[in-house]
């Protein structure tokens, strides 16, 4: 279990790289700033999430099923054609707020899954 821990590891700490350009980019979501989300987009997202299914994979058990994995970075590939087709801010909020909720979805239930751990759902009382 101590090997996939720090593959987890490793990928949240991708998690944090990605999503601190991707803020960055955030507060001005200018045309030049777009073209740079598409291409952060690209290939640091898509790559990083390839990297997560082929590692991950091996890990698949009865709480953790790759294919949920796989249904969620195909929707941030959906995002990333729209926002390709129509370079928009609107399209650009679209992708980002969906790649932050499936970040904190990868943390908190499929990482915790994988390792045979109870998704954190949140604190009692929340």
């Amino acid at each position: 279990m101590n090997g996939v821990r720090k593959v987890i590891e490793k990928f949240v700490k991708e998690h944090k790289e990605i999503l601190s350009r991707i803020e960055k980019l955030e507060k001005d979501l200018s045309e030049e700033n777009i073209k740079e989300l598409i291409k952060v987009l690209k290939e640091e997202v898509e790559r990083h999430g390839k990297e997560e299914e082929e590692k991950l994979e091996p890990y698949e058990n009865e709480n953790f099923d790759i294919e949920a994995l796989r249904y969620a970075h195909d929707q941030i590939k959906y995002a990333l054609e729209e926002l390709e087709t129509s370079p928009t801010a609107e399209n650009a909020r679209n992708a980002i707020n969906l790649l932050k909720a499936h970040f904190m979805e990868e943390e908190n239930i499929f990482f915790p899954q994988v390792m045979g751990l109870e998704p954190e759902l949140g604190e009692e009382g929340d």
